[in-house]
């Protein structure tokens, strides 16, 4: 033939054809069939149109409940017969229609030669008047078939579809995860990535993880426009597209979280509206609060903790904006500089407005005696005064100070950490002021391993018109590469990396401050310092895969923001994979703009900071998609 053979058991149905699959005879009830345009004459039940061209004229498979079907009749479609998949395992991925009053169940099966099926995936119900994506995993080392069984559960009308079946390479995570079937295969990801996990410790009344109820220790602070409420992922993500599938704990649907709502029934007022989660009293400072956190959205509100003590109120750890579509730790310490009340309340505070859109959610609370721990290669300055074993230099004519960021001069030094954003954390800090020309002040990381190559990352502070003091960074022992920063008129964090290369010998990073003209009114600061395998991309470079790599989205004057998305995000606009791994696994950079955003409405993306080109042309070059009925513009 003129053209290359398609896989056997992948599928769109184009051609009036099941490709490589086939209906089992004899063991279920009736036949899938294959049609195009509406399944039903009466339009309640199943598509209008197939999923890969979304015409009249498209294919698709379908079971027809308008035939005399019997509760519990199937019908069940095989493929053409695999071998083992290997460690790596394979991802079935394919597009389901349930929409009806009547819908049964669709079940995928894995069937290992010689064994009765084991079911992988399984969903129940209407599920709306959609194309949706349906995948799962699965290692198996032996010859196998996948089966799809459509399930008549009810008398009504329930049309079930499905369309653009495919088998690829690669263990994948089932989806949507409330899919799960309660009795199934159980096989896991050939390499599992777990998050931070934190050494054993004795349970404290203020661990919470919503499995059973709020946690006696903790009260809700509602307010009629808006409130914590203990949920599970399916209920949440009818609600709102938004809101997490399943909750941290164990990652299933069916666990619980707590997610921030606003009351829809009323109108919402032009201010800012706020909800605690709020512990009873406390009288230890020196302890660490643990949590997981979920904020995803084109407009989240803000996620704040707090101390409280009667008419006293301390800022200890916010954020705002959405991020990607999955949970992130939070460390926060209680203990402040300043102001230690000896009995206190916790309060994690969500903030809303009528302009915000996304979600909010909390999960797995833990409450540490003592300070928060980071790792040996990760220092954020908040822990203590030993600087996780950062060293001075002895050749300095002056020291760095572990600065707290509402005791500093105001103006030249920022007035937040970047680790909190508040002015009760700690950074690093050479000030210039009484300083003499070329005066420096050293500060050496711990010692590092020999490498191949590893990543310094650091965020740095030099707010400067002129150039009056220099950031160097420089290897000890001496090698042959350095990096020197001047000022900025950003009056801002900003993120830096530096790619290191000392295969021969242990190393230390050195941040040298160099004051250039006599007692100079600046300063330089230095916070969230770490260090990874492997070598930095270049400044700038992104795939969005762990990070937006130093870009910031928090421009005052944009009204909507970008988030880190995955797959499909909405039917009808937007990209089915990324472009960097073309799977739906990968991430990329979106913005939403479904209701209520509006016309006008604008997000921004800032970069690092540039050295300059030095006559040199340099070329920006990223990939981009606008895909849809009313897209807006792209600028740069």
């Amino acid at each position: 033939l003129g053209v290359s053979c398609n896989e056997p058991n992948n599928c769109d149905f184009e051609g009036d054809t099941f490709c490589g699959w086939e209906n089992v005879i004899h063991t279920d009830r009736f036949d899938w069939e294959i049609t195009n345009g509406p399944s039903s004459q009466t339009t309640l039940s199943g598509p209008l149109s197939d999923h890969t061209i979304g015409e009249y004229d498209g294919s698709y498979a379908f079971i027809d409940t308008n035939k005399q079907r019997k509760i519990n009749d199937t019908a069940v479609l095989i493929s053409h017969s695999m071998t083992d998949t290997g460690s790596n395992g394979k991802c079935f991925e394919f597009f389901y229609h349930m929409f009806g009053d009547g819908i049964g169940t669709l079940t995928v099966y894995l069937q290992k030669e010689g064994f009765q099926p084991i079911a992988m995936w399984t969903l129940s119900g209407h599920q709306d008047d959609f194309w949706f994506q349906g995948k799962v995993g699965f290692i198996v080392n032996s010859d196998h078939s996948i089966l799809i069984e459509g399930k008549i559960t009810d008398n009504d009308e329930g049309d079930i579809a499905i369309d653009d079946l495919s088998i690829t390479n690669g263990y994948c995570p089932i989806y949507p995860m409330f899919a799960i079937p309660a009795d199934g295969l159980t096989t896991s990801k050939p390499v599992v990535t777990t998050g931070i996990t934190t050494s054993p410790h004795p349970i404290s009344a203020y661990d919470c993880n919503f499995e059973n109820d709020t946690c006696p220790s903790w009260t809700i602070i509602s307010k009629p426009e808006l409130s914590w409420i203990r949920i599970q992922g399916p209920v949440a993500s009818q609600q709102d597209e938004h809101n997490p599938l399943f909750d941290h704990t164990e990652y299933l649907s069916n666990g619980h979280y707590l997610l921030l709502q606003p009351n829809k029934s009323i109108p919402f007022p032009n201010m800012n509206i706020s909800s605690q989660f709020r512990s009873t009293t406390m009288n230890n400072n020196r302890q660490c609060l643990e949590f997981w956190y979920f904020i995803y959205g084109p407009h989240a509100g803000t996620l704040s903790v707090e101390k409280l003590s009667g008419s006293f109120s301390q800022l200890r750890w916010t954020t705002t904006g959405g991020k990607g579509y999955e949970w992130y730790h939070a460390q926060v310490n209680l203990q402040s500089p300043t102001s230690n009340p000896t009995q206190f309340n916790v309060a994690i505070e969500g903030t809303w407005s009528a302009e915000n859109r996304g979600a909010i959610a909390i999960d797995d609370i833990t409450l540490l005696d003592g300070t928060c721990q980071t790792s040996s290669n990760q220092c954020d300055f908040d822990l203590d005064d030993t600087i996780c074993g950062f060293q001075y230099g002895s050749t300095g004519q002056f020291n760095w100070v572990r600065g707290l960021a509402s005791d500093v001069q105001q103006g030249v030094n920022p007035n937040v950490d970047h680790t909190t954003q508040t002015d009760t954390g700690y950074y690093m800090l050479a000030e210039g002021k009484n300083r003499n020309a070329y005066d420096r002040a050293l500060l050496l990381t711990p010692v590092q391993d020999r490498t191949a190559g590893a990543c310094l990352h650091f965020w740095y502070f030099l707010y400067s018109s002129a150039k009056k003091m220099q950031l160097k960074v420089y290897l000890s022992p001496p090698s042959p590469y350095n990096w020197i920063f001047g000022g900025s008129f950003d009056n801002r964090w900003l993120y830096t990396q530096i790619s290191i290369l000392n295969p021969s010998q242990s190393w230390q990073a050195v941040f040298e401050a160099q004051v250039l003209i006599p007692n100079p009114d600046t300063s330089i600061s230095i916070d969230d310092v770490s260090i990874t395998r492997g070598l930095c991309p270049k400044p700038g470079d992104c795939t969005f895969e762990d990070d937006l790599c130093g870009w910031t989205t928090n421009d005052i004057d944009a009204n909507i923001d970008w988030t880190i998305g995955q797959g499909i995000h909405a039917f009808g606009t937007g990209p089915q994979s990324d472009h960097t791994t073309s799977t739906a696994q990968g991430k990329y950079l979106m913005i939403e703009t479904s209701w209520p955003t509006k016309p006008g409405d604008r997000a921004r993306l800032h970069s690092v900071v540039f050295e300059g080109t030095d006559g040199d042309a340099k070329c920006f070059r990223f990939w981009y998609h606008m895909y849809g009925d009313s897209i807006g513009t792209l600028n740069i």
